[in-house]
């Protein structure tokens, strides 16, 4: 490999680089999903005696599950359509970075799976550390191409999938809403170090 050829394969890397930094790291997305995720407990809480809540489809856990899962897909597909860069930021990806991270549908589907799973034989206490667990394994990936922070984030999923697999055995009640506020407090500390690393690489290029 020639000196042109060298600098040109590091133009391509540097490309790649940007472009996942500039979309699937994107700090205003994660601040927006992270803050969806912090509501997730006061919507549960606010809407038990309703259609979705835990106590009216307690005797049948499965379709429980199904209209949970409906319900959250759709206020989350809302929130990307209403992030009108969403989709075309995606559609700008490098095709490099889309192979790459072409994981998160399989990621999807072994968390759909999972929940299914626990739901059927009636061990809901296992869904949410298995969730975390797996977060860890995906944003420790993603930490590989993009800033430090997400690394760190994502060992904080990891001790707290297996520190929430412990607790379970005492039967706390509502742990799972500490939790889950702080998966989403998370995602929005994720999204202002992308942010502040995002505008502190558009100073060094003006």
């Amino acid at each position: 490999m020639d000196a042109n050829e060298a600098i040109k394969k590091i133009d391509e890397i540097n490309k790649v680089m940007e472009s996942s930094n500039r979309v699937i790291f994107s700090g205003e997305k994660m601040m927006a999903i992270g803050g969806m995720i912090t509501l997730i407990p006061i919507i549960e809480i606010g809407t038990k005696g309703m259609t979705f809540g835990n106590e009216a489809l307690a005797d049948n856990p499965m379709l429980l599950t199904i209209i949970h899962t409906v319900f959250y897909w759709a206020l989350f597909s809302l929130l990307g359509r209403a992030i009108p860069s969403w989709r075309s930021d995606r559609e700008s990806l490098h095709p490099l970075i889309k192979k790459a991270f072409g994981i998160h549908r399989q990621f999807l589907v072994t968390i759909m799976g999972s929940i299914f799973a626990f739901a059927a034989i009636g061990q809901f206490q296992f869904i949410h550390p298995i969730v975390f667990l797996l977060l860890g394994f995906l944003f420790s990936l993603y930490g590989k191409y993009s800033i430090p922070a997400v690394t760190c984030i994502s060992w904080t999923y990891t001790v707290a999938g297996v520190l929430y697999l412990y607790l379970t055995k005492f039967h706390i009640p509502h742990l799972w809403v500490w939790f889950t506020l702080y998966n989403g407090l998370s995602y929005v500390l994720m999204g202002l170090f992308l942010c502040k690393a995002s505008h502190a690489s558009l100073k060094l290029t003006v």
